[in-house]
Formats: structure tokens, C-alpha cells, sequence
């Protein structure tokens, strides 16, 4: 039961990594979702097992391995995140500028301004 979880947990791991790689961000709730409901299921799991010193052994190993796929999705999702910031800060920067009649901008470098 616990390698099934672990199992599950890896799977959608990797296919949200996949999706995220394939710029296809439409699975992103549903991989939050899963991720979510295998972790409670690894925590109530987790209780319950590991009586032997091999179980404990194979699952300290799985977990290590897991830890590190998990290391590696942070870092896309963070990824993910801090270019979702730039592209919303450069369409928030083009939306002010759109507005802006120049009323109150510095002359460009090399321009002089008109005098009266």
C-alpha cells in the first residue's frame, strides 16, 4: 500500500513536471490536487507502517529519492513563478505606457526638450 502512494505520488510528479516543461499549464490545479491528496495519504500511511528495520530501510530509501524529485518540481514551479512576475511586470509596465500621453515623462537621452 505504501509503495502504491508512493507510486501515485511519483507519477504525478513527473507528469506535472512534463506539463510544465510543455508549457501546458491547464493541468496545474489538478496536479496540486493530486499531489495533495497523495501526501495525506502518505502521512496516514506512514503511521502505520514500518515495524521492521528492511521496511524502515526501503522506505528511508524511497523517500531519499523522492526528496529529490520533489527538490527538483520546487524548482520548476518556482521557475515557473518568477517568469509568470516578469511577463505580468513587462504587460504592467506596456499597459502605463499606453496610457501615458508623455505629459510627464524625462526627454529621452540625447533629445532636448522644447523651450518657449
Amino acid at each position: 500500500m505504501l509503495t502504491a502512494c508512493l507510486d501515485r505520488l511519483e507519477e504525478t510528479i513527473d507528469a506535472e513536471m512534463k506539463a510544465i516543461q510543455a508549457r501546458d499549464l491547464t493541468v496545474l490545479p489538478e496536479m496540486t490536487r493530486r499531489k495533495s491528496q497523495s501526501l495525506l495519504e502518505l502521512t496516514r500511511l506512514h503511521r502505520s507502517v514500518l515495524t521492521d528495520h528492511e521496511k524502515h530501510r526501503a522506505f528511508s530509501e524511497r523517500m531519499s529519492r523522492m526528496k529529490v524529485k520533489m527538490d527538483e518540481n520546487l524548482a520548476l514551479l518556482a521557475l515557473q513563478v518568477r517568469a509568470t512576475q516578469e511577463i505580468s511586470s513587462i504587460i504592467n509596465q506596456a499597459i502605463v505606457q499606453s496610457q501615458s500621453d508623455g505629459t510627464y515623462e524625462a526627454p529621452a537621452m540625447g533629445v532636448r526638450a522644447a523651450t518657449r
